[in-house]
């Protein structure tokens, strides 16, 4: 009787173990493995084009997806509210909506509307910048928005961070940031603009909120190490 006991509480252990598991591996999973009824009511999973970039319907953090870029070389948190402009084709358009050059480049748009504000971002990838060349890097960025930046450093062991806010006025503002791999070439540029929608009268405080949002995300643009894409 203690025998057939002992069987049954270590069979049911080994089903509950094994519910968890399966219930753990189903929250982490892609979008394509999993059914449509499963993925979060949000414009990002909505979206083929931009749900094939997305790695798990399971949140980073509040809001954020697992996002893999198309060179397979950096990885970022990606809005759940967003969508990115292209498509499968990866045709290059007149309006630069998505290009994918193999794993040498990437350039991609994405847009988010909230209630009180827009957000456009660009993020184009460069496989070939080093370290080496980071000032002037830094100099033609800025020469994009027509400003005279000051680019603050946030450096790390395998990258660094530079970051310069800017302002267009009307409730309109902007950041760049610059993302430089340290261990080899790579370097990633992001152009974040926020815009507050007509008649919002609290758009100063808005804008100055959503500025410590933006650091943080900008924090999230990881490159992936090479020894890690290789295992197995």
């Amino acid at each position: 009787m203690k025998k057939q006991l002992f069987f049954i509480m270590t069979a049911t252990a080994m089903l509950i173990v094994g519910g968890c598991a399966m219930g753990s591996h189903n929250e982490n999973a892609k979008p394509g493995e999993v059914d449509a009824s499963k993925w979060p009511e949000i414009e990002a999973f909505e979206d083929d084009f931009t749900r094939s970039f997305i790695q798990s319907i399971e949140e980073t953090s509040p809001g954020y997806y697992p996002f893999l870029s198309g060179t397979g070389k950096y990885q970022m948190d990606f809005p759940g509210d967003a969508i990115i402009f292209g498509d499968k084709d990866n045709k290059i358009t007149s309006d630069h909506t998505y290009i994918l050059q193999k794993d040498e480049y990437e350039y991609l748009r994405f847009y988010k509307e909230a209630q009180e504000y827009d957000v456009s971002v660009i993020v184009r990838y460069y496989s070939f910048l080093g370290n080496e060349g980071i000032d002037l890097t830094l100099e033609r960025v800025a020469k994009r928005v027509e400003k005279d930046l000051t680019f603050e450093e946030f450096p790390s062991e395998s990258q660094s961070l530079y970051i310069a806010p800017f302002n267009y006025g009307d409730g309109n503002d902007g950041y760049l940031g610059v993302i430089q791999n340290l261990e080899e070439a790579g370097n990633i540029q992001v152009y974040y603009d926020i815009q507050c929608k007509p008649g919002i009268k609290s758009c100063e405080e808005l804008l100055v909120d959503q500025k410590e949002e933006v650091y943080k995300w900008l924090e999230t643009i990881e490159f992936i190490k090479e020894s890690v894409g290789s295992e197995n």
